[in-house]
């Protein structure tokens, strides 16, 4: 049996509708606890509870991880919202896979001006790391370029069930 397995975690930048959004919810409930106190007593308290709740879901939905696992040339992407949910993103045959290399490489310049290939990032957001894309055919019959933060032995597996198709620089 040639089983392939590769496991990577990487953890999402934080963008800035995340933090804005995180410092209000905050900030809104510490003025509706302390005027709701003064005011209402008791109904402010109760939408003070609220108000908490409401931040804990907020906090969970914006601190996210995507994890991916090559599984014998399926990769599986799932995204991890606050290290408690799990939701399968999408899973990738790579043996499909059109051509895979580094995000700025000559091998994906002419996907990139395409308009009709839609761009799905996976990756972290961070612009120093390094990124790869591939471009992959959907079920539907459209063509997908997918941004991933792969380890290299990860990339060594994919290479593996594609060797014609991932350049690796």
């Amino acid at each position: 049996m040639n089983d392939t397995y590769c496991e990577l975690i990487v953890k999402r930048k934080m963008s800035n509708k995340a933090l804005i959004c995180r410092f209000l919810a905050v900030a809104a409930t510490t003025i509706a606890i302390l005027f709701g106190l003064l005011v209402f007593s008791v109904f402010g308290l109760i939408a003070g509870f609220f108000l908490i709740w409401l931040d804990i879901v907020i906090f969970r939905n914006t601190d996210t991880e995507y994890e991916y696992q090559f599984i014998s040339g399926d990769l599986d992407i799932d995204i991890i919202y606050g290290k408690m949910k799990r939701k399968r993103a999408k899973r990738f045959d790579m043996r499909k896979v059109e051509v895979m290399a580094p995000l700025n490489s000559d091998k994906l310049s002419s996907y990139n001006n395409n308009s009709s290939i839609k761009t799905v990032d996976y990756s972290s957001g961070y612009v120093d790391r390094q990124k790869y894309a591939f471009v992959i055919p959907t079920e539907e019959g459209t063509t997908l370029k997918v941004i991933i933060e792969p380890s290299e032995r990860m990339v060594e597996a994919i290479k593996y069930y594609a060797p014609s198709k991932v350049h690796v620089y």
